[in-house]
């Protein structure tokens, strides 16, 4: 699966069987978000210290815990762990797809519970904890959460995000 996974079905990160079948990425037609409904799953491939890696390059955050093993284990951390901001972006991630290209994200948090390891899948999901319908679109707030191949919750968190009505009937 590519790193931009979605259910086997191809269809759209959100869970719904009526918008799997209709629905493509970022794209809902006439949908109305609601109380309860689930947001995903994304799941990401194993992590990777090549990722690693890179994503300290990326972020400029080389703390050598999350790339030098020998470190790591000095530190009492049993290995190299990832960055927990690598793990919001895959949060994140999960979020900008569905709310698509001209949606807006409004805010974002996240706690994190647990540590990433190499190796480890994490699933990403959320669920609406309520929704507004405005003139121009709807207004989405939801807990969101990323779990670890054995169900350990990695991250918790809150978003709100907004996407217009132009997009919501395409």
């Amino acid at each position: 699966m590519s790193p931009n996974t979605f259910p086997p079905d191809g269809g759209s990160p959100l869970s719904s069987p009526r918008l799997k079948s209709g629905a493509s990425r970022g794209h809902l037609v006439n949908e109305k978000y609601v109380q309860g409904q689930v947001l995903g799953p994304l799941v990401k491939p194993p992590i990777t210290r090549i990722q690693l890696v890179r994503y300290a390059g990326a972020s400029g955050d080389f703390n050598p815990i999350h790339t030098v093993a020998e470190f790591a284990l000095a530190a009492g951390l049993g290995g190299v762990i990832a960055h927990g901001m690598l793990t919001m972006g895959f949060v994140g991630q999960l979020l900008t797809d569905i709310m698509g290209p001209q949606g807006r994200m409004e805010s974002f948090s996240v706690r994190f519970k647990e540590m990433v390891h190499p190796g480890d899948v994490l699933t990403c999901q959320g669920r609406v904890s309520s929704s507004e319908q405005v003139p121009e679109g709807n207004r989405v707030h939801c807990e969101v959460w990323a779990t670890q191949q054995e169900g350990k919750q990695v991250v918790t968190g809150k978003a709100s995000f907004f996407v217009p009505n132009a997009q919501l009937q395409k």
